[in-house]
């Protein structure tokens, strides 16, 4: 009687195990290595995205909050476009 049917199939899973930890381990620290972004600098960039569903926005309370950038979405899809956003980016340029 044989002990094991699959004599090579657990340390194939252990090897593979091993293998797909340490890809997981190299690519970690070389993502960190691989960046245009000088070492020491920092990456955290807050911007909101407005809509036609946002009535008033204090856009300079926002600015002393760490918010940088506003995305002014004017469509939804290929039918809709919103008809204040016109209204809404003369009013964002006026206040910046």
């Amino acid at each position: 009687m044989h002990r094991y049917r699959h004599k090579y199939t657990f340390p194939s899973i252990i090897i593979l195990l091993i293998l797909a930890f340490s890809g997981l381990v190299w690519g970690y620290f070389n993502m960190r290595q691989n960046t245009t972004v000088p070492r020491g600098s920092n990456m955290s960039v807050l911007g909101i995205e407005l809509d036609q569903t946002k009535d008033y926005i204090d856009l300079h309370k926002l600015e002393k909050n760490g918010i940088s950038f506003v995305y002014l979405r004017s469509t939804q899809g290929k039918s809709y476009f919103d008809d204040n956003y016109l209204l809404i980016a003369i009013k964002f340029k006026e206040l910046t």
